[in-house]
């Protein structure tokens, strides 16, 4: 009977009252809904669902859902009918998994005659290349190699060395810095360390740090706060993390974005259950040229890269630097189905490995192109001591 809607139940009008109150808030309620939904999902989709059940002991966290693995049911009738289908976005690359998804597996089924007919466009960006600087560094000013792990997670040469680098760009780069971290727990531990060796200290003689808020509601507080502090002083920085709050649907144009830092990749959790299914899905695929598991891994990281150095350049007069600080980005851009350096605008043929030294040349050189306002004085290009291993600047 507690089943069974208040509005059927036979019982006097008080009782009915009580029983409406129980029924509304009982979780029973929540178990049927979803089988009813299993029960008429369509045969097609639930071949490439997974009902995935999370426990916990705190039951209020615990839940079931139900995950479409394959989209391709969905779409098929989109291909199948339409004369002509346009799939548009920003932020796309990289795009193979839209197309063997949505596309060729499609037309393989539907119209296997026709499946060689999908084209790719992606056309050039209003911005020219001399007003965007974007560059991989793989090491750090003293040669330490950048590689945001979570294994390398507690280096503290390594974390100095992105001191180094902060340090640095916050002298060279006027108006607003805006670094993007892998994580929350990494953001964490890179603020607390730059805190403790007094790098945040020196940072904060030319710009104001900011960090990304842990309530979404003091967001707009922060980027009002930062704006201000752009406009009316030498600049500031702002702390973010990939895949957060402020890496999409904010825009960092004109001097609240003069430099965008990576630090580190952002790959998904590969403890997720939802992640472990879906590569298990696409490894066990037999079409031909289909993406597999490892390339999902990375194309999430990478599509996450590219939302947040998106956040810059926003208009055809604007003009930034992007650094994207971790080894391993050199060898991800050769990777298939992951070519990030080789299709995205934002990085095109500019993007190459640097030494740091070189690296503070050809940003002050963009700079001093990109800016009339820009001063390239002596004093604002850092000195690399390699002898004793340390950064310093001239003031």
């Amino acid at each position: 009977e507690y089943l069974v809607p208040p509005a059927l139940n036979p019982k006097p009008e008080e009782a009915q009252e009580t029983v409406k109150k129980e029924v509304r808030s009982s979780p029973l309620i929540f178990v049927v809904e979803f089988l009813r939904s299993l029960a008429t999902l369509d045969e097609a989709l639930l071949e490439k669902s997974k009902v995935i059940v999370s426990r916990n002991i705190n039951l209020s966290k615990a839940c079931f859902r139900c995950l479409l693995l394959d989209p391709t049911p969905l779409f098929e009738e989109v291909v199948r009918d339409a004369r002509s289908v346009i799939l548009a976005g920003g932020t796309m690359q990289p795009i193979e998994e839209f197309k063997d998804h949505l596309f060729d597996r499609c037309l393989r089924k539907c119209s296997p005659e026709e499946y060689d007919r999908v084209q790719i466009f992606s056309c050039g960006h209003v911005v020219p290349p001399t007003q965007l600087f974007a560059c991989i560094l793989t090491k750090g000013p003293t040669g330490r190699e950048f590689q945001f792990t979570f294994a390398n997670r507690q280096d503290m040469n390594m974390l100095n060395e992105l001191g180094a680098v902060l340090k640095n760009m916050s002298v060279m780069v006027p108006g607003g810095i805006v670094v993007f971290l892998a994580s929350y727990d990494m953001e964490n531990r890179v603020f607390t360390h730059l805190e403790k060796s007094g790098a945040l200290k020196l940072i904060e003689t030319k710009k104001k740090v900011f960090r990304e808020p842990k309530d979404a509601s003091n967001v707009e507080k922060i980027l009002t706060e930062f704006d201000r502090r752009v406009r009316l002083t030498t600049g500031a920085m702002l702390f973010c993390v990939m895949g957060g709050k402020m890496s999409e649907g904010i825009n960092f144009s004109d001097d609240l974005g003069r430099c965008v830092i990576v630090v580190g990749l952002p790959y998904p959790n590969k403890q997720s259950v939802e992640l472990q299914e879906k590569m298990k899905y696409l490894d066990h695929s037999d079409l031909p040229g289909s993406l597999k598991g490892s390339q999902l891994y990375h194309n999430l990281c990478m599509k996450a890269v590219n939302q947040s150095i998106g956040r810059a350049i926003r208009h055809r007069d604007d003009y930034a630097q992007i650094l994207l600080l971790d080894s391993r980005i050199r060898v991800l851009q050769f990777f298939e189905g992951c070519v990030l350096v080789k299709t995205s605008w934002k990085l095109r043929s500019s993007a190459s490995s640097k030494t740091f030294d070189v690296l503070c040349i050809e940003v002050t050189e963009t700079l001093n192109n990109s800016d009339p306002n820009f001063t390239n004085s002596e004093d604002s290009i850092p000195k690399v001591s390699k002898g004793l291993g340390f950064l310093a600047w001239l003031d």
